[in-house]
């Protein structure tokens, strides 16, 4: 009976030797051509994105060269951009998963950088009376922003610029001025985030979505006449980050649909 054992287990030795030695393994019957059974995400952006927000902060004016006014300011202001650009860079961060480790195949798009342009338009109080404006701004950010890796896809936070002008109350006098903001925070948009399996295609992207913001924001104002001036120190948060207690991702094989 003892020589029967060695030889079975010689016998099962040697097969595992020769599978090793292949490095080759074929799948048939039901679970040829089956997927890895494994839940990827992938961000897609929307073709058009907007962002509302509300702002608060401090604003310093000097009218007529005088010496500056300092108070507080109000406003709310919505931009609407269009992806325009992805790379691979700065401020994108290397892929990682869920805790932080970095792994190549994790959040396929989270590597990606990607420059957004489009407009901006904001209504404001602020001690001396009230102003709008509007322009063009343009946003540097990554096509990978999911909540649960925001920190890790986003390590730099994002940035945008902001350049226009409006009508407004500097000092007794309703002038037109310019306006020049920076900005830098952090941005997600939870419409982009689909999961799915290995073998689900990739999205289409959706015409239009949402993105939520959080940034800390410098604006210097001047007026076309009489020289005026206004600098501006104030943090802008989107309302629509309470949206995010029932908002879940889309699955790829039954979401938007797939390319």
């Amino acid at each position: 009976m003892g020589r029967l054992w060695a030889m079975l287990f010689a016998s099962v030795g040697l097969t595992l030797s020769e599978s090793a030695d292949a490095q080759e393994v074929h799948i048939s019957g039901p679970l040829y051509g089956s997927c890895i059974l494994r839940l990827d995400g992938y961000c897609e952006p929307a073709r058009v994105e907007w962002s509302p927000w509300i702002t608060s902060g401090v604003s310093i004016q000097a009218p007529d060269h005088r010496a500056g006014r300092v108070g507080p300011m109000v406003g709310i202001g919505v931009e609407l951009t269009a992806s325009v650009a992805r790379y691979v860079g700065f401020p994108a961060a290397p892929s990682y998963n869920h805790n932080g480790a970095e792994r190549e195949d994790a959040w396929h798009s989270t590597t990606y950088g990607e420059l957004r342009l489009g407009g901006w338009a904001q209504a404001e109080t602020r001690r001396g009376g009230g102003l709008i404006e509007g322009g063009f701004t343009a946003h540097l950010g990554t096509v990978a922003d999911p909540l649960a890796t925001l920190v890790f896809a986003e390590p730099y936070g994002v940035f945008d610029v902001r350049v226009g002008g409006g009508f407004g109350d500097f000092g007794n006098e309703r002038l037109g001025h310019v306006a020049v903001a920076f900005a830098w925070g952090y941005r997600l948009a939870p419409g982009r985030l689909t999961l799915g399996e290995a073998c689900d295609p990739e999205p289409i992207p959706a015409p239009i979505g949402d993105a939520i913001l959080g940034r800390l924001v410098t604006t210097v104002r001047r007026t076309v006449e009489r020289g005026a001036w206004e600098a501006v120190v104030a943090i802008e948060v989107s309302p629509t980050w309470a949206t995010l207690i029932w908002r879940r991702p889309h699955h790829r094989s039954s979401g938007r649909g797939a390319r």
